[in-house]
């Protein structure tokens, strides 16, 4: 099973090394239903032709295909794991303007400041505790263009609605983090996307601009 708490070196040990990645990470979509409801209500609105788009933690490339559809002119796809970069690498190597990039799941060294249209990235942030969070979002206000948007799943362990607020792994984060963290990089909250039927009780998608 996976590991109690969800340090950089677990996150990097569990899904680097010993998740099965067979199914490209398919096994977390319960059905089609709840993944056309999470590309209507969260992604969709935001995707333009021509975009330079930003993923943090494609897996095995589960939502990247959509991505790759809005063709964008770059894509970056930014992972700690050496081991997911190599299945995106073999699934979508030959899409012109892809750029894969290995990270100490926390900073973003190699993008330029404002280089980026469009950050996405979902069932990776609820796995990620608040000291890394507040440092990537320090770098999203840096590589950001203004007026860009940002798409995050993250922790909010302070709704959940189980018997385990952390159920299904979440890291220690709650939605007032998220305000404070968005507030102190001088971003601006557009949408908080709460809905258990498609982000579970204890997560949510957040949806911000650099201003």
């Amino acid at each position: 099973c996976a590991p109690m708490t969800p340090t950089r070196e677990e996150n990097s040990r569990f899904w680097g090394k010993e998740y099965d990645w067979s199914d490209l990470g398919e096994s977390w979509t319960p059905d089609e239903v709840w993944r056309q409801a999470i590309l209507d209500q969260a992604l969709r609105p935001h995707l333009e032709s021509g975009q330079r788009i930003l993923e943090i933690g494609p897996g095995g490339g589960r939502w990247t295909t959509e991505l790759i559809a809005s063709k964008p002119s770059e894509l970056h796809l930014v992972d700690l794991t050496r081991t997911a970069l190599d299945l995106c690498a073999e699934r979508f190597g030959e899409l012109p303007g892809l750029k894969l990039h290995q990270n100490d799941g926390a900073t973003l060294p190699f993008l330029g400041d404002a280089s980026i249209d469009l950050l996405w990235s979902f069932d990776v942030f609820v796995h990620i505790e608040k000291p890394e969070v507040a440092s990537y979002f320090a770098e999203f206000a840096r590589v950001l263009r203004p007026g860009a948007k940002g798409i995050v799943h993250y922790a909010t362990i302070d709704r959940a609605q189980c018997e385990d607020p952390r159920e299904g792994w979440r890291a220690d984060f709650r939605s007032t983090d998220l305000v404070e963290i968005l507030e102190a990089n001088g971003l601006e909250a557009l949408e908080d996307l709460y809905d258990p039927h498609i982000s579970h009780t204890n997560s949510s998608i957040a949806v911000f601009r650099r201003p």
